[in-house]
């Protein structure tokens, strides 16, 4: 068959051509033109980046007939024997299948043989790093000092491996993984050049799905203009590539902001009867928790349609910073487990449904200045009809103590100044720790931590280090800090929840007395039909 496929026949003849490495390019022809070009170079990165091709780029302006500023001709005699790979003088070697002291022996006796047809021997050696120990020994003299007319290339994409004596003798280039912007234009121009229709949102999505390389995006491209013919679409990627569209990733974070368990069942139903792999959903949903996180913080994503931007929006304004950090970290480590469970729909279905249970956090500072406005309204809390049975005597000794109405004031302001402290320099534990409740131990130097079960896994070792130690600075002597998993106790959280809808009320039952007030409902035979309290900013916001 005749058929090139898009990765090679779209392979790039000049360095002007090489997508994304413009870097690399400039430094070798400015050694080229000035005649600085070392004699051993070795070029790093992930697959499918441009390391092979930049090399046989190089080789072929070493060896070109007609040489344009730097830049290969790519129409002599030499330039199309490389191109064809024909040319005796340019030589690959896979060390991956030729990795041993042999292969390595018999270049080394071909390197001093002068170039046949061209004026530089180039060698080059893909996947370098496969070399087996002798081979990289009997390698390094040649190396350090190889016949004038060669320059040795090597290609790997695995740098740590590599002898570090014969990294001390190359010159390093480092490729990078090719912007998605940058491999969106070189798709379409792909396309331009076969004459395809395309939505330019279907070339990002193979872009955002390629992991930088280009080889896999040119590869993909072939897939679906096999699969849609003359005109690519979105869905079509999507379908092909059984990943999820922005439509339905919102949707589950909607559903997770309203805690809709049905709706999240129902979302992951229907993509996996599209065929969806949960592993790449849950990349999937990792990516769109970053565009939230983006969202929240006002960073301006061009790359998004206004409509995604604006669902982005409005799900960053219903979620806080510590929220979306903590469920990023939940589907990450579901991601992970997810390799190897057998069921990976079920991991991901759990993984969603502890990010349902995620409560807000509270701005620490306006807290503060709730409860030192109403010192006492915070310090009754409220009981548990539902107590569990007397533990034995036994199990008593090891339960604190329940707390007298001092203690609660004493307990709550100690926990509030434990939170102000750590907001600043770790407000990720302050935030685990407003989420809690501190309780007093059996003894006086000891405190109980009561945690949500869905949030103790948060409490790394470390974490609860750094919080017994400011513990003990507060109370100014060694204390002792225990953890207890606990989803009855009252937080610090819905402690300001409790004083904020008391806090209403009172506010509530004012303006119904307050004249001005009712003489308006009079007027307007009106009635009050909803009550909200206004943060700083919000009037301006809304005029």
């Amino acid at each position: 068959m005749s058929y090139l496929v898009y990765a090679r026949k779209y392979r790039p003849r000049t360095f002007s051509q090489v997508v994304g490495q413009q870097h690399i390019s400039r430094t070798l022809l400015n050694s080229i033109r000035s005649g600085r070009l070392a004699h051993a170079l070795i070029f790093n990165g992930p697959r499918g980046v441009g390391k092979t091709s930049m090399a046989r780029i190089l080789a072929k302006s070493l060896n070109c007939l007609q040489p344009d500023d730097g830049e290969p001709c790519g129409q002599c005699d030499n330039c199309r024997s490389i191109d064809h790979g024909s040319f005796l003088d340019v030589m690959e070697i896979d060390a991956a299948s030729n990795r041993g002291i042999d292969a390595i022996k018999s270049l080394i006796e071909e390197v001093h043989y002068a170039p046949s047809t061209g004026m530089v021997k180039v060698y080059i050696i893909d996947e370098f790093h496969m070399l087996t120990k002798e081979a990289f020994n009997a390698f390094l003299k040649t190396l350090e000092e190889p016949p004038e007319h060669t320059i040795f290339v090597l290609a790997t994409t695995d740098l740590h491996k590599v002898n570090q004596t014969i990294l001390s003798r190359c010159q390093r280039h480092d490729f990078r993984r090719i912007a998605p912007s940058e491999m969106t234009q070189a798709l379409g121009d792909i396309l331009r050049q076969e004459q395809v229709e395309f939505e330019p949102d279907a070339l990002k999505l193979i872009a955002q799905n390629s992991e930088g390389c280009m080889r896999d995006a040119e590869s993909i491209l072939d897939r679906v203009v096999s699969y849609s013919g003359d005109h690519i679409i979105s869905a079509d990627v999507m379908e092909l590539l059984g990943i999820a569209g922005n439509d339905l990733l919102i949707s589950i974070f909607t559903a997770l902001q309203q805690q809709d368990l049905s709706r999240i069942l129902e979302a992951l139903q229907q993509a996996g009867q599209r065929g969806t792999d949960m592993q790449p959903l849950t990349a999937q949903l990792m990516q769109m928790c970053r565009a939230i996180y983006l969202a929240r913080i006002g960073v301006e994503q061009r790359d998004l349609d206004s409509m995604t931007r604006s669902a982005l929006q409005e799900l960053g304004s219903s979620f806080d910073v510590t929220q979306i950090d903590i469920m990023y970290s939940i589907l990450r480590e579901c991601f992970v487990e997810m390799k190897h469970s057998p069921f990976p729909q079920y991991d991901l279905e759990f993984a969603l449904f502890k990010c349902t249970q995620l409560a807000p956090s509270v701005e620490v500072d306006r807290l503060l200045a709730a409860m030192e406005a109403t010192p006492n309204q915070h310090q009754e809390l409220p009981e548990d009809p539902g107590l569990p049975p007397q533990p034995s005597p036994a199990t008593q000794k090891k339960t604190p103590e329940p707390a007298s109405h001092q203690e609660l004031t004493d307990i709550s302001r100690l926990q509030q100044q434990l939170v102000k402290e750590l907001a600043q320099e770790q407000p990720h534990v302050a935030a685990l720790l407003h989420n809690s409740q501190l309780r007093r131990g059996d003894s006086d130097e000891s405190y109980v931590l009561m945690v949500p079960p869905h949030q103790r896994e948060f409490f790394t070792e470390e974490k609860q280090q750094t919080l017994q130690k400011n513990l003990s600075a507060l109370v100014q002597k060694p204390s002792r800090l225990v953890l207890r998993s606990d989803a009855t106790s009252t937080s610090l959280a819905a402690q300001e929840s409790q004083l904020q809808e008391q806090r209403s009320e009172q506010l509530r039952q004012q303006l119904l007395q307050d004249e001005m007030y009712q003489d308006i409902v009079r007027r307007f035979q009106g009635s009050l039909h909803s009550f909200r309290l206004l943060k700083p900013g919000d009037v301006g916001d809304q005029a």
